[in-house]
């Protein structure tokens, strides 16, 4: 529950307000929940991001519309993490950036009250994917996902 027993001031006009306690929270599943939620998520990962100082995945991509010849060259790209709500996804190249991705998120996510939950926490890799391909179906029952 974010802000529960704080206070706050208001700026009309261009002059703050008296400060004033806030009595009530703001709740997993209203509307400023979210909005909350990716303004401070989006900080800390910027912040994780320079911490950790891995690059990502490279991804080339070129667009041949109107505005862009079938001549120009790919340009790449760098994914390091995708953000979908509450959940991260990261893309390292080598198991040794993602650790340092993942010990820099869970260090730089405490500092802002959040924390990483180990039992929805999934590492999966190229090698595993191709395993899962060629598993039969019995076995990809058994398994299940993640």
């Amino acid at each position: 529950m974010l802000y529960k027993d704080s206070k706050a001031q208001v700026k009309m006009n261009g002059k703050p307000s008296d400060s004033f306690d806030i009595e009530t929270e703001v709740m997993q599943g209203v509307i400023p929940s979210p909005m909350l939620f990716n303004i401070l998520f989006g900080f800390a990962i910027r912040k994780v991001i320079e911490d950790a100082s891995v690059a990502g995945v490279k991804f080339p991509y070129v667009s041949n519309d109107f505005f862009h010849g079938s001549r120009e060259k790919y340009e790449n790209f760098n994914v390091l993490a995708l953000l979908y709500v509450d959940d991260l996804v990261a893309m390292c190249e080598t198991t040794d950036d993602l650790e340092k991705f993942i010990r820099s998120f869970e260090k730089i996510t405490q500092q802002f009250g959040l924390t990483m939950s180990v039992k929805k926490t999934c590492i999966m890799t190229l090698q595993q994917l191709k395993e899962d391909q060629h598993a039969t179906a019995f076995e990809r029952t058994r398994s299940g996902p993640c």
